[in-house]
């Protein structure tokens, strides 16, 4: 599977300045490219949320469900292209102390997505896995949201993800997103 940042980079979601999160739109191709995949259709599957190491919760994990992006029917295109999206976040005032009452979700929380990418028959939807046919790749996705110092004593949020190797990031700091690299194969 080959990937690359949508335009070079561009958030899947509207994230405003109470947001902590990130996302990203990713184009994906299914390799060989000289073969054409025009007439398959592609799925996601979920193979389970995981925390990692460092991790000391994992509440802002919302799961990999069909509201958050698997078990959809996807066409591959001209190219043997398609898009996916990457995101996840929180509201800003559940991650931090407000007036002395302490944040619903500590930090840092990270946790990753086991993903399956496989050939698909059907409609799509949870209950279409008997229309699944060949795995064409499995693929983690990670995620990260933390706290970060600065020299001054002061902190912000952070958070990134990843997946297919490429990343996105983004701060409290200045509210940007960082994406990199830019095409990872």
């Amino acid at each position: 599977m080959w990937s690359k940042h949508a335009q070079g980079g561009v958030p899947a979601s509207f994230q405003d300045e109470l947001t902590m999160g990130a996302s990203m739109l990713l184009e994906l191709r299914v390799q060989p490219l000289k073969v054409s995949f025009v007439e398959i259709d592609v799925i996601e599957r979920d193979l389970g949320s995981f925390k990692d190491q460092g991790s000391i919760s994992e509440s802002i994990d919302p799961r990999h469900t069909p509201a958050t992006g698997c078990d959809a029917r996807i066409d591959v295109l001209p190219g043997n292209k398609f898009w996916d999206r990457a995101t996840s976040s929180v509201d800003v005032r559940f991650v931090i102390e407000i007036n002395g009452v302490p944040p619903l979700h500590k930090l840092p929380q990270k946790w990753h997505w086991a993903c399956q990418w496989r050939v698909h028959y059907g409609g799509g939807g949870l209950d279409s896995k008997n229309k699944d046919g060949a795995v064409i790749v499995e693929e983690n996705q990670y995620f990260v949201f933390e706290k970060l110092a600065l020299a001054n004593g002061h902190s912000y949020l952070n958070s990134s993800i990843n997946k297919f190797g490429c990343f996105v990031t983004r701060n409290t700091l200045n509210l940007r997103y960082f994406f990199g690299p830019e095409e990872k194969k």
